[in-house]
C-alpha cells in the first residue's frame, strides 16, 4: 500500500492512479477473505 502511495506521489499523485491502486487493493483483500472463508468458513 505504501508502494502504491509512494507511486502516486511519483506520478504527481494523480487521482486517477491512486483510485486504481485502492480498487485493486480492496478487490483483491475482497479476493482473499472469500478464499480464508471458503477454507476455513
Amino acid at each position: 500500500m505504501s508502494f502504491l502511495t509512494l507511486l502516486g506521489s511519483g506520478f504527481g499523485g494523480t487521482l486517477p492512479l491512486h483510485f486504481l491502486g485502492l480498487l485493486y487493493i480492496s478487490s483483491y483483500t475482497h479476493l482473499y477473505q472469500e478464499v480464508y472463508e471458503f477454507r476455513w468458513g
